[in-house]
């Protein structure tokens, strides 16, 4: 009896063996829900127009909900035309059991200008001309398009506005990663006389955000994330991450399990929130201080830059331009007095559109892993949890299994 309950054990251990290996792909492949990235408006049969500004606002309602709504100002630089407009309306990837087919869609599409009473017709297709490609391949980024029909007069300027619903994409991690594809705006004609992004938080803290980039151009207005440009033709595309996680109380239960182990993390936490939930008064009461912070946070949190530059209310500079002012730092007096003139003269000579190359990044950039933090799932309205996969269920048949032949042998 005892060889022949080895010999099932044996066989079992090796079926094991082969069902994780075999799921393994699967496991890592969907660690990820894909999702929309909002995008702007493409030209799909037109000849000189041009996009004067732009301004869109991209809301967090909950969960990994959104919702967009954008004006575009185009003006018509020839004769009376109809253009043909579009804006993605599927993201080209497979639902899976992890991805469900809502998420690869845009959802309660509309479009409005002031010529014409109600929304305008939208028509959906499969592509348009010149569609952009996906970075890892030369397939179509989208699957499908929303395209409609815009009459101009000659020389006219209109504005036309866009509505729609997204998910976002997500991780395992809770990170939750939107923005705003600028690239979109460089197929019209000349350059953008002005743009302005939103990103509202709604109901997540400002410090909940993990990763903006790139950080010039970037404030802070009461839980908004606002990126704001003018005079520049769009070469790369905003992205802000987020993590309700990250600075939960479930996170900071977790971590004082291991007080001793994980003390810095800690303290990191309870700092960015308290930094946060300082008044803008007592950092400018406090600059220097606060000024010296606002550098060491440049190489440290993205976010907590923004926020003391937004509150100093420090011009736009470049990161490595920053770090070289080490020796510069404007005293309390000095910025008030400069306030009252409405300038702070803390700015260099450079052209202030140039942003720097991106870093290579991943865009499912993962967070600071934290010890079982899988294991709880964050209060609120919504978790950004995966689907259970195949190794939870492979180890539970084998526990089954495994009780069962222990039971059998004692018998």
């Amino acid at each position: 009896m005892n060889q022949s309950i080895a010999r099932y054990f044996f066989i079992m251990m090796i079926v094991i063996l082969v069902m994780i290996t075999a799921s393994s792909t699967s496991v890592y492949a969907e660690d990820m829900v894909l999702g929309v990235i909002p995008d702007g408006v493409y030209p799909v049969s037109q000849t000189d127009l041009s996009l004067i500004s732009e301004e869109i606002t991209v809301s967090l309602t909950g969960g990994e909900q959104g919702q967009v709504s954008c004006r575009f100002d185009f003006k018509n630089n020839g004769a009376a035309q109809r253009v043909i407009m579009a804006v993605p309306a599927r993201v080209n990837e497979k639902a899976t059991n992890v991805t469900r087919e809502e998420f690869l869609n845009v959802h309660n599409f509309a479009v409005f200008y002031e010529k014409i009473e109600g929304s305008v017709p939208v028509k959906t297709v499969d592509a348009i001309l010149n569609q952009p490609m996906k970075d890892s391949s030369q397939s179509p980024k989208y699957s499908k398009w929303h395209t409609f029909p815009i009459e101009f007069e000659n020389n006219e300027e209109l504005s036309v506005y866009v509505m729609y619903d997204v998910y976002f994409p997500y991780d395992n991690m809770y990170n939750l990663f939107t923005g705003f594809r600028l690239e979109s705006g460089s197929l019209w004609e000349g350059s953008i006389n002005y743009g302005k992004v939103i990103f509202d938080l709604g109901p997540y803290p400002m410090y909940s955000v993990t990763e903006v980039w790139p950080m010039e151009f970037f404030r802070i207005e009461d839980n908004k994330l606002v990126w704001e440009n003018s005079n520049f033709e769009p070469s790369y595309n905003l992205k802000v991450t987020q993590n309700d996680f990250e600075y939960s109380e479930n996170r900071l239960y977790i971590l004082n399990k291991n007080a001793a182990k994980n003390r810095s993390e800690i303290t990191r936490i309870k700092e960015m929130i308290a930094l946060f939930e300082t008044s803008p008064e007592t950092i400018r009461e406090n600059c220097q201080k606060y000024y010296e912070e606002y550098l060491a946070a440049l190489d440290e949190s993205g976010i907590k830059a923004i926020y003391l530059k937004s509150v100093l209310e420090l011009s736009e500079l470049s990161q490595e331009e920053l770090l070289q002012e080490n020796e510069f730092l404007v005293s309390s007096t000095e910025i008030f007095e400069e306030k009252e003139e409405n300038a702070i003269d803390v700015s260099i000579d450079g052209d202030e559109n140039t942003v720097p190359e991106e870093e290579p990044a991943e865009d499912n950039k993962i967070m600071n892993s934290t010890e079982g933090a899988i294991e709880v799932i964050p209060e609120g309205e919504h978790t950004r949890i995966l689907p259970v996969n195949g190794i939870g269920l492979v180890l539970l048949l084998c526990l089954i299994i495994a009780a069962r032949f222990i039971i059998k042998a004692k018998h």
